[in-house]
């Protein structure tokens, strides 16, 4: 994660991709990634289509505990190919 500026993003360039700003995650997610920062890791370095189904089940959590659930499911073998 870089800050520049007041603005953190966190870098997918190795997925060849751009780095995506930190705050187009939705909240629930970026918060979860703020307490667990290994899982932040695990997302960056997941494909891209992997990272957008990350971000639309997050965008249907409705409970801390279902993000959770989420966040942890990045480290299920299957889910990192």
């Amino acid at each position: 994660m870089n800050n520049t500026g007041g603005n953190q993003t966190f870098d997918t360039t190795s997925n060849n991709s751009s780095s995506l700003p930190f705050e187009e995650l939705p909240a629930g997610l970026a918060m979860a990634f703020a307490q667990d920062t290994n899982a932040l890791v695990r997302f960056t370095n997941l494909s891209n289509q992997q990272q957008d189904e990350i971000i639309r089940r997050a965008k249907n959590v409705k409970s801390r505990d279902e993000m959770r659930r989420l966040v942890s499911s990045l480290y299920e073998s299957d889910l990192m190919g």
